[in-house]
């Protein structure tokens, strides 16, 4: 697809030597950034087949439904890439994008088409250099996606955790407030404009890393990049309504547990999102539906209840953990 939206077909998968290419066969997928063409050539890549089984790539992570690779360098100096694989058939569930008169596409797909929305809306993610998929009627088979490695940031969950154990945590506490006012700021930015992630997990804001803040040239003062990740499932629409606000930010509570955050913590990236004035009702939907989750998976969420038993304060934290 090009930057007007218009689709582009070619009757062979090659990868063409200008402009963005297209190539469909039968029911095959891929795209390729005419750019990166040769760069996916040093990788192996020359085929869909390839982009399912990397050469050379070292596995990041793996979930229900997708692996993610990070391929190395193909030069030096220039950055990796993260390589993540759908591969749990009907995963995306077309069907009910048929139900909402849209068109079946994969999670590759969708995705691209969220980090190109965020890229024009001057919001920092990664760049898609590639992406593919295998469609059986209404059902994807598997799919890829292929972005540009986001060179000098890191996940803020890793920051955090490198904060806690740096010898200067003390004294670098006004800096981890500063990281968390523009994870806040961005969220509360994405929901603004109608962008509905429906997990921002501190994993998912990617911020400088923690390396690069103890350099010389980094001054916190300036505005602080922030990356957002894995928007496979997010929703754009024309707002985003206060209830899937409180899921998006009760995710981010939960995440948040996982870190060495305090409570003021996360009361302050609370009131940040808000803009400085906490919304009662919002804040009372989201224990509500934390509740709820306890309370209907005890199992799965037995760690956020205990952790919410060891907190002295404030006392309505502890009150959420007698379900």
């Amino acid at each position: 697809m090009n930057s007007r939206g218009e689709d582009h077909y070619w009757p062979v998968p090659n990868f063409g030597k200008s402009g963005r290419l297209q190539a469909i066969m039968v029911r095959e997928q891929l795209f390729v950034e005419a750019s990166d063409s040769e760069t996916l050539e040093q990788w192996g890549f020359r085929g869909y087949p390839d982009f399912l089984t990397p050469d050379g790539a070292s596995e990041i992570s793996r979930v229900r439904d997708r692996t993610v690779y990070f391929l190395p360098p193909a030069t030096p100096g220039k950055p990796g890439a993260y390589l993540k694989v759908f591969h749990n058939p009907g995963a995306n569930r077309p069907w009910l994008q048929l139900l909402h008169l849209e068109k079946p596409h994969s999670q590759a797909e969708a995705e691209s088409r969220r980090l190109l929305w965020l890229a024009q809306h001057h919001f920092l993610a990664p760049r898609v250099m590639a992406w593919g998929a295998r469609m059986s009627g209404i059902r994807e088979i598997n799919s890829f996606l292929l972005t540009e490695e986001l060179s000098g940031l890191e996940p803020m969950d890793a920051w955090l955790q490198q904060h806690e154990e740096s010898p200067t945590a003390e004294r670098d506490s006004r800096l981890k407030r500063r990281f968390l006012q523009r994870c806040a700021e961005v969220l509360s930015s994405l929901h603004g404009q109608g962008f509905d992630h429906p997990f921002p997990y501190l994993r998912h804001f990617f911020v400088p890393s923690y390396a690069h803040c103890r350099d010389s040239s980094f001054h916190p003062a300036e505005e602080i990049p922030v990356a957002v990740l894995d928007v496979h499932c997010a929703e754009i629409r024309s707002s985003v309504s206060p209830r899937n606000r409180a899921r998006a930010l009760t995710e981010a509570l939960i995440s948040s547990l996982k870190s060495p955050l305090t409570q003021s913590d996360r009361l302050f990236f609370f009131s940040t999102y808000c803009g400085g004035n906490p919304d009662r009702n919002l804040f009372d939907r989201v224990f509500r539906r934390l509740r709820t989750k306890m309370k209907h998976h005890p199992t799965r969420y037995r760690w956020v209840r205990e952790k919410l038993l060891s907190m002295p304060f404030p006392e309505s934290f502890r009150k959420l953990a007698d379900v």
